[in-house]
């Protein structure tokens, strides 16, 4: 199965990298939070049904799956595992997933 990373997840992936360093003050941590994420990206790649079924009318096949502070939005389509979203757990439902 392949991995694709969507426009938003990407944009979200930068202003996570982004939020850390200013908090944090360190490229190395921002950079060691993003690895744990796109680690999540390879177990899901490998088992694409371990993430919470969010299925909405018009894509039944949406699921999450959290990672750390982190919850992923992905669905699998056309062979293709494809990240729609990477939020942080606290605004979960409050952001607009593509599609939805």
């Amino acid at each position: 199965m392949r991995l694709r990373i969507g426009e938003q997840a990407d944009a979200d992936l930068d202003d996570i990298w982004m939020f850390i360093l200013r908090e944090s003050g360190s490229a190395e941590i921002a950079t060691r939070a993003l690895k744990r994420i796109t680690e999540a990206f390879n177990l899901l790649v490998r088992y694409p049904l371990v993430g919470r079924n969010q299925g909405s009318a018009r894509y039944p096949d949406l699921r999450r799956y959290p990672s750390g502070r982190y919850v992923i939005h992905y669905r699998v389509a056309n062979e293709a595992l494809q990240i729609l979203r990477v939020v942080h757990g606290s605004r979960v439902d409050f952001v607009k997933v593509p599609g939805e």
